[in-house]
């Protein structure tokens, strides 16, 4: 996705990627993308045994320029280590006290991710959790993120071209997602005031005219799923771009003829 939006080259590695990037192109991948959790500006990045001891070491010779006050910092873990995520806001919070804290409305965030003994500081570019989806009004007890449910499109090879059955719909997300992706409307088109980007930048300027169409069909055997994610689609304002059909899992080899569906997701 990083290629596909910024014609950049991404370093695959665990659980996260690295490329290099302006600033505004951050802007820009933070706004569209449908794959990540959070976009990072990196500003440091080092192997340790004693994390804590080294964060508080570390983190006051960074670059905190671009860090508005108040900033909260959230500590993302993986693997098993001796302390916890809140001695980890604790150590980085106490490192550099003369920049205001807060665990509310944060201006800014500061992300820390340690996987095992790796780990990586930076800072937040928009300040917003690019996960969460806000169209999902009406979720299902089974319904998946927003960026698993882009990652599933790109697993099975779905290109813009292709027709998609998400023959179990629920509260619609595969179909959204794929609707979003294929008309190129930006997922958080509705979501511009939530990006608190670090520097004064006009999302607008990021919009551009939606392809006319879609063919993807989202299909359910209970009436409330259906019910559920055309809310939800219309909410995305991509609900013209769907098809909703009701169809038992067994009638689905009778309701569509071969080769009428490029992928079934």
């Amino acid at each position: 996705e990083v290629s596909e939006l910024l014609g950049r080259t991404a370093t695959p590695a665990d659980r996260h990627v690295i490329f290099d990037a302006t600033l505004d192109e951050l802007y820009a991948l933070a706004y569209r993308a449908q794959s990540l959790n959070h976009v990072i500006i990196l500003l440091d990045s080092f192997s340790s045994k004693t994390i804590l001891a080294d964060l508080t070491l570390r983190v006051p010779k960074l670059d905190l320029s671009l860090l508005k006050s108040p900033y909260a910092i959230q500590s993302i873990r993986e693997g098993t280590h001796e302390f916890s995520s809140p001695e980890v806001v604790s150590a980085i919070k106490s490192a550099i006290p003369s920049h205001k804290f807060t665990y509310k409305q944060p201006a800014s965030t500061i992300i820390v991710f340690i996987n095992d003994q790796q780990v990586h500081v930076g800072i937040d570019v928009c300040n917003l959790d690019l996960s969460k989806r806000s169209y999902k009004v009406f979720p299902n007890s089974f319904s998946l993120k927003g960026p698993i449910a882009y990652a599933l499109l790109k697993i099975g090879q779905a290109t813009k071209e292709m027709s998609i059955l998400d023959p179990f719909a629920r509260d619609g997300t595969i179909s959204i997602e794929a609707a979003l992706w294929q008309t190129g409307l930006p997922v958080r088109f509705f979501d511009k005031k939530k990006l608190s980007c670090l520097t004064p930048f006009d999302l607008a300027s990021l919009d551009t005219a939606r392809l006319p169409s879609a063919t993807i069909i989202a299909a359910d055997s209970a009436f409330n799923n259906i019910a559920a994610a055309k809310k939800n689609a219309k909410i995305a304002d991509i609900y013209t771009a769907i098809s909703f059909r009701h169809y038992r899992e067994k009638d689905l080899d009778l309701a569509f003829k071969d080769n009428t569906v490029d992928r079934m997701v």
